[in-house]
């Protein structure tokens, strides 16, 4: 049996071909004035993280112990790497 799921979203990754897995960047509306801010989305939708108005989250992956690194890149293009525990 196959699934369609349809997600709007950049960097998706899951673990070992586990769609229970899946975690994807919900960029913010880099062109509108809507003050959304980039978030990690898990698979059923629950936000794992939410960073602050101008910063970009990139290179997201998923560990072989199942935590998150990804990348964080403020306005003056700092970029620093973070992981979250899971």
């Amino acid at each position: 049996m196959s699934v369609e799921v349809e997600k709007y979203g950049i960097d998706f990754t899951w673990l070992d071909s586990d769609i229970a897995t899946l975690v994807y960047i919900l960029p913010s509306a880099h062109f509108t004035d809507s003050g959304d801010e980039d978030v990690i989305k898990g698979n059923d939708d629950s936000t794992l993280y939410e960073v602050q108005q101008g910063v970009e989250i990139s290179n997201l992956v998923i560990l072989d112990n199942g935590d998150l690194e990804f990348n964080l890149t403020s306005k003056d293009g700092n970029v620093t790497k973070e992981t979250i525990k899971r």
